[in-house]
C-alpha cells in the first residue's frame, strides 16, 4: 500500500496574511453590532500581538492556496452555527 508523503505531517492551513487581534475583533463586531466594546488592558507576558501562519509547507507539499477570505469564512462559519444549533 502506497502512503502519500503528506500522511502524518502537520500543516498550517490559513489565509496567507497576517491580522492583528484588534482587527479580528473589529471583523467579529461587524457580525455582532450589539457585542460589548473591546476592552484593552496592559500587555501580559506571552500575549500575541500579530499572528500569521506560515503556509509554505502546505503550498509546496499539497498545492494548497487560500480560496476564501477571512471575513467570508467567518460569515459562513457563523451562519452554519446559527442554523445548526442543538
Amino acid at each position: 500500500m502506497e502512503v502519500p508523503t503528506a500522511a502524518g505531517a502537520v500543516y498550517n492551513i490559513a489565509g496567507g496574511r497576517s491580522i492583528s487581534i484588534v482587527d479580528l475583533a473589529g471583523i467579529l463586531q461587524g457580525f455582532y453590532p450589539d457585542a460589548p466594546e473591546v476592552q484593552f488592558g496592559p500587555s501580559r507576558l506571552g500575549d500575541v500581538r500579530l499572528s500569521q501562519a506560515n503556509i509554505e509547507k502546505a503550498r509546496t507539499a499539497l498545492g494548497y492556496h487560500p480560496e476564501t477570505a477571512l471575513e467570508e469564512g467567518l460569515a459562513d462559519t457563523l451562519e452554519w452555527f446559527r442554523t445548526n444549533r442543538a
